[in-house]
């Protein structure tokens, strides 16, 4: 038996739709106070990132073979052994993707599952939902963060660069020489 509120459920399917109702007006709440983006494809540049075969492979083989596996049911264990039959395929899928501005919807679905945090185990306030995504869906984060993160370094080393140029820093004196004429 769970309860929410005035309502109490027993059966497996009445508990499920009590979960999600409660899960449902957090999520709903946490909506109402961010903030709304409206940007496309065309507002960013997302659409000129890209990844490699090999580094879809890279993240293929680094997949925890015992992680549960998402809605679309693909388990992490025929992602990692057979990373090089299906890294090509899953590239031009997330090149496409990023290309176009549109993630796969399977990409965006769930499965939920409640988990128990403290106090009573009846009531489902006491409960907090963790997520299991699609295992593939991972796969194209980690290729889009990791280009992301070389992107920003490049960024940030150019500008280092132009700064110290700026500051007449020389590395191998490790101070500006300009410096040496105030002592």
């Amino acid at each position: 038996m769970v309860c929410f509120g005035d309502q109490k459920a027993s059966t497996p399917v009445a508990k499920a739709n009590l979960f999600n109702r409660f899960f449902a007006s957090v999520f709903q709440k946490l909506v109402l106070h961010s903030t709304t983006s409206t940007q496309t494809a065309t507002d960013n540049e997302l659409h000129l990132i890209q990844t490699s075969i090999k580094e879809v492979t890279k993240e293929l083989k680094a997949i925890n073979p015992s992680k549960a596996y998402g809605p679309d049911q693909i388990a992490g264990r025929l992602l990692k052994e057979c990373a090089s039959e299906i890294a090509p395929s899953l590239t031009r899928l997330i090149n496409l993707s990023l290309r176009v501005g549109c993630v796969p919807k399977d990409w965006k679905c769930a499965n939920i599952v409640p988990v128990f945090k403290k106090g009573n185990k009846e009531d489902v306030t006491n409960y907090r939902p963790i997520s299991f995504l699609s295992l593939v869906s991972k796969i194209a984060e980690r290729c889009v963060f990791a280009i992301s993160i070389l992107s920003l370094l490049v960024i940030f080393t150019r500008c280092s660069m132009a700064l110290l140029r700026t500051l007449n820093y020389h590395p191998a004196f490790g101070h500006c020489p300009s410096d040496n004429k105030r002592n």
